[in-house]
């Protein structure tokens, strides 16, 4: 069984990414959209999404100005996010 996780808030808001990854198998995949992608400037967050599939909401990382933050991730569109969700078998959002 695969689970997307959709991390929603910042590293510095609150540790939902650390609750996340306390339960995130290698076959799941990891989704930072809104404040999550403020992730991209925390390293020892960074660090710890290592291993694992992790995507990036593009017109977040835009809208607050990350595009150079986030090279090496793999950025999608909202009809990705979408096509996400039901190719996985659950979808949790934290």
């Amino acid at each position: 069984m695969t689970i997307l996780h959709q991390i929603q808030h910042s590293p510095f808001e609150n540790q939902a990414l650390k609750c996340c990854l306390r339960y995130a198998t290698k076959d799941d995949t990891i989704l930072l959209v809104g404040n999550a992608v403020n992730t991209l400037m925390h390293k020892p967050s960074k660090t710890l999404l290592e291993g694992f599939q992790v995507l990036v909401l593009e017109e977040d990382v835009k809208a607050r100005g990350l595009t150079q933050q986030a090279n090496g991730f793999e950025l999608i569109d909202y009809q990705a996010f979408v096509t996400l969700t039901f190719q996985h078998n659950k979808v949790i959002s934290w």
